[in-house]
C-alpha cells in the first residue's frame, strides 16, 4: 500500500511530548530517564526482534520486569500495541496485566551501551523519538512444549482460546503464530501478546484499511485453524458447534466494549497521529464488530 499522508509529527526536542493517557485506558506514556530502571538482558527466542529485551521499568503500579519493544515514532505499531492492550484487557482477553510507553528522545539512547537500545539508537533515532512499549514480562514457555502438535486446535476447545480467536478476528491481527501464543504457566492460559500488525498490518494512518478477510486475501490464524479443522473432521460436529457459539458469544462483546472506549482511543491516536487517522482505525473496528462482519468470520448466521 503506498501512502502520500505524512507520518506522525515528531514531538519536540529534546523529550518528546508525547500526551499522557488515562491508566484506565491506553497504557501511560512515560519518559525514558525517569522510568526505565534497569536492562534486563535479550528476549532470546530465535527470530525475535533485535530490538526486543526485558527490563525493569517503572509502571503506574510500581516497578516490575517488562518486555521492551522499541519503535520509531513513526512506526503504527506501538500505537497498534496499546489499542491492542486496552481493547484486550476490557475484553478479558489474557494480555499482559501492566503496559506502558516511554518516550525515548536520540540523547537518552546516544549513550545506551544495552545491545538492543544500540541498534535502537542507529536503527530508529536517526528518524526521531524512540517509543518503548513496554508489557509485563509473564512467566510463560512456548505452547509446543505443552500440547502435542495441534495445540492450537486444543486451545479453541477452552474458552480463553475462544476470546483470543475471536478478538484476533475482529482487530484484524494476522501475526498470531505458535510464537505469539505462548502458555502462561502461572495462569494455565494462552497470553495475548504481540499485536504490532493489528488491522493485518495496513497503515491506517495512511489510509482506510482494508476488511481484508471479508475481502478473502486474509484471514487469522486460530481462525483458520478452527474452519481447517471443522472441514477435516479434527473437530467433530458436536464440540464445531459449540466453538462457533463461543466465537459468537464473545464477538458480541467487541462492540460494546469499543464504545465504551471509542472516545479515549480516539483521543490517543488523534494527539499521536491525526483525527483522520483515528477514524480510520475507529471505523474499521466498528464494522468489524457488525453482526455481518462476525458471520462472516465464524461462518454461521449471527
Amino acid at each position: 500500500m503506498t501512502s502520500s499522508a505524512a507520518p506522525i509529527a515528531p514531538p519536540p526536542a529534546p523529550v518528546p511530548a508525547l500526551a499522557a493517557a488515562k491508566a484506565s485506558t491506553v497504557p501511560a506514556v512515560e519518559r525514558f530517564s525517569t522510568h526505565y530502571e534497569r536492562y534486563n538482558g535479550p528476549v532470546g527466542a530465535l527470530g525475535a526482534n533485535v530490538t526486543t529485551h526485558t527490563a525493569a521499568v517503572r509502571f503506574a503500579e510500581g516497578s516490575g520486569l517488562a518486555v521492551v519493544k522499541a519503535f520509531s515514532v513513526f512506526d503504527k505499531g506501538w500505537l497498534n500495541e496499546a489499542i491492542a492492550w486496552v481493547l484486550g484487557s476490557a475484553l478479558g482477553v489474557n494480555v499482559p496485566p501492566r503496559a506502558m510507553l516511554l518516550a525515548a528522545a536520540p540523547s537518552d539512547l546516544a549513550g545506551a551501551t544495552e545491545p538492543e537500545l544500540v541498534l535502537a539508537n542507529k536503527n530508529l533515532a536517526m528518524h526521531g523519538p524512540v517509543v518503548l512499549w513496554c508489557a509485563s514480562r509473564l512467566d510463560v514457555k512456548p505452547p509446543q512444549s505443552v500440547w502435542s502438535a495441534n495445540w492450537a486446535t486444543q486451545i479453541l476447545r477452552g474458552e480463553s482460546g475462544q476470546r483470543l480467536a475471536a478478538f484476533d478476528g475482529w482487530i484484524g491481527n494476522c501475526d498470531r503464530h505458535r510464537d505469539n501464543s505462548p502458555y502462561w504457566k502461572a495462569r494455565g492460559v494462552i497470553a495475548a501478546i504481540d499485536h504490532e500488525r493489528m488491522a493485518f498490518g495496513q497503515d491506517w494512518i495512511a489510509s482506510s484499511p482494508l476488511h481484508q478477510d471479508v475481502l478473502g486475501v486474509h484471514g487469522t490464524a486460530l481462525l483458520e485453524v478452527f474452519h481447517a479443522a471443522r472441514k477435516s473432521k479434527a473437530i467433530v460436529n458436536k464440540q464445531a458447534k459449540a466453538i462457533e457459539a463461543g466465537l459468537v458469544t464473545f464477538s458480541k462483546g467487541h462492540g460494546p466494549e469499543l464504545a465504551k472506549l471509542r472516545s479515549q482511543i480516539e483521543q490517543f491516536v488523534s494527539s499521536h497521529a491525526s483525527t483522520g487517522a483515528a477514524a480510520n482505525l475507529l471505523t474499521f473496528l466498528e464494522d468489524r464488530a457488525k453482526d455481518s462482519y462476525i458471520s462472516g468470520r465464524v461462518g454461521v448466521i449471527v
